[in-house]
């Protein structure tokens, strides 16, 4: 299979950022059947080069275990397809591991379906913001450009849908005990929660686009926030600090072409870590034998993570939760080496080794400038792993 990059359109009269898959299908015996991968090629004269050049060879029956539903990822080289491996060895997001935390994307309020209820274009006095995708980013829970606003009333309104919905079993809040769905003050709205960007593509500068969005923020379907059926504010913390990782983001650009739907956001692997042993989970949520005791590396996810996340004090209820200040300003050289430090440390969580941080800052987007910050994420790879490994 080919990929092409359609950039200015050199392929075929569509969206120029689409990606175009060239498909051959052949007939194989049992034991040779295997999935060949080449691109993308983003002009004719790279295409014409992948023609003759190597490709990505994976057997079928592990290519189908990769990711959700046999969906290709764009793997441009062996080197990239071996990171890919090691990273799907995690668990997906979506999946139920008793006694740890777990999560479901959900959607507040549709842009059209609850017009009604909106104040468009506006917020006045009173009101609480109503989020569209634009309204965040990363470790920016307020960019300020709003969809409009709601007024406070629709808490009850949402009360009464969260009630309605608990008996229906393919309701996320199926899963919450009666007690706290008929709890009023228990609705996500009135607490801190993470919400992604709805609408996000590979050749982005960034694909997975998300941020903990503070209390009485209403959010749009194109928001989607993650709901915890199970969990706390530390786990919370935790599932932000990877999914705002470059580790992360260079897993979703491998299958994301346009939007960031439930389909894809569940699918995503993210490391896991047994609060009794310290091991990695496995894809079955079951601890690898063998694996070194990860729980430093999870906790200092979670520290970062609630430290760039609560930026003011209407996160004190849930930074307290998790045991961090509120509202400390936070300097740009003190930011970056967090993030830097939160790259390397997710790096580890998923068993990357230090080349494997080298091949995903490389090849994580084209033209990017990734030298100065991969080199500051390799000096703390190099301290975490040591840590690790003691």
């Amino acid at each position: 299979m080919f990929l092409l990059l359609n950039s200015g359109r050199w392929a075929f009269d569509i969206h120029p950022q689409y990606t175009v898959a060239l498909l051959t299908i052949q007939m194989a015996t049992m034991g040779r059947r295997s999935v060949r991968l080449a691109g993308p090629a983003a002009s004719e004269s790279e295409f014409r080069d992948l023609a003759t050049g190597p490709r990505v060879t994976v057997p079928a029956d592990e290519f189908r275990a990769l990711g959700t539903t046999s969906a290709f990822p764009i793997l441009t080289s062996q080197a990239e397809a071996d990171v890919y491996r090691v990273m799907r060895l995690a668990p997906r997001l979506d999946l139920d591991v008793p006694n740890t935390w777990r999560v479901r994307p959900y959607a507040e309020f549709h842009a059209t379906a609850d017009k009604p209820l909106f104040n468009l274009d506006n917020v006045p006095d009173g009101s609480w913001k109503l989020y569209k995708g634009e309204s965040f980013n990363l470790w920016n829970p307020d960019t300020g450009t709003y969809y409009g606003s709601v007024d406070p009333h629709v808490a009850q309104i949402l009360q009464e849908k969260r009630l309605a919905s608990h008996g229906r079993l393919d309701s996320p809040f199926s899963e919450f005990d009666l007690h706290t769905v008929e709890t009023e003050s228990t609705l996500p709205i009135l607490g801190a929660r993470i919400a992604i960007r709805l609408v996000s593509r590979a050749t982005d500068s960034r694909t997975v686009i998300c941020a903990l969005v503070p209390p009485t923020t209403a959010l749009t379907h194109g928001a989607p926030y993650i709901l915890m059926p199970r969990g706390d504010a530390r786990d919370a913390a935790y599932v932000l600090g990877v999914l705002s990782s470059i580790p992360l983001d260079w897993l979703a650009r491998k299958s994301v072409e346009v939007n960031l739907t439930y389909h894809v956001i569940n699918g995503l692997a993210v490391p896991r870590v047994d609060p009794e042993t310290g091991y990695a989970l496995d894809t079955e949520g079951v601890p690898v034998k063998g694996s070194r005791d990860l729980r430093d590396a999870r906790d200092r996810v979670i520290g970062i993570s609630a430290r760039l996340a609560a930026v003011d004090q209407r996160y004190a209820e849930w930074a307290q939760a998790v045991g961090v200040d509120s509202g400390s300003i936070v300097s740009t050289p003190e930011k970056d080496d967090l993030v830097a430090e939160l790259d390397a440390v997710v790096a580890l969580l998923y068993g990357l080794s230090r080349d494997h941080v080298r091949m995903v800052f490389a090849s994580f987007h084209r033209g990017w400038d990734y030298k100065p910050r991969l080199a500051r994420v390799l000096e703390f790879y190099d301290v975490w792993s040591k840590k690790v490994s003691t």
